[in-house]
């Protein structure tokens, strides 16, 4: 059982930090700079690939899984299991991991969804975008743009934690 879990949390916490990584440092300032072309990249993304889907899923996955995996490292010495060096490099990777969930579902997925369907809007309509939806698709990057990196950063630490805490006294 444990080996299932930490091959999951493994597993899947490899795609959500190295797609985090990939979309905060490299595709979302490509999209950004291409101005409203980027936007039908973002739609395919978010709307045809279902980039959202796969995302949500492997980060809860991920956090689900470390946190059976705390839980059955803890063993009887449950929450105690925190105060030791390990334990608590692992809780602190975790909380980083949980906050960078919890912003990424509350923030980063809804701003993706709307701008990836006002940026099909705008494209099916074969004009270009109004002054009002301009405004709309510019906030909406810079709120993703912002909370990508944010969560990506919060991503980075959470893995930084984990790969040491087998070494911490």
């Amino acid at each position: 059982m444990v080996f299932a879990l930490r091959l999951i949390h493994i597993v899947l916490g490899a795609f959500w930090v190295g797609a985090i990584v990939f979309s905060a440092f490299f595709l979302m300032p490509a999209v950004r700079a291409a101005g409203p072309g980027g936007g039908g990249v973002m739609a395919q993304i978010m709307g045809r690939l279902h980039f959202h889907t796969y995302m949500l899923s492997a980060v809860w996955l991920t956090i689900l899984s470390g946190l059976a995996m705390g839980y059955h490292n803890g063993g009887e010495s449950g929450f105690r299991w925190f105060a030791i060096g390990v334990g608590r490099m692992f809780g602190l990777g975790g909380v980083l991991a949980i906050i960078a969930g919890i912003l990424g579902g509350a923030v980063t997925a809804p701003a993706a969804q709307k701008l990836g369907a006002l940026s099909a809007k705008v494209q099916a309509s074969g004009a270009p975008p109004t002054p009002a939806d301009k405004a709309e698709l510019e906030r909406l990057q810079s709120r993703l743009f912002n909370a990508t990196r944010l969560v990506a950063v919060l991503v980075l630490l959470a893995v930084a934690a984990m790969a040491v805490a087998r070494y911490s006294a």
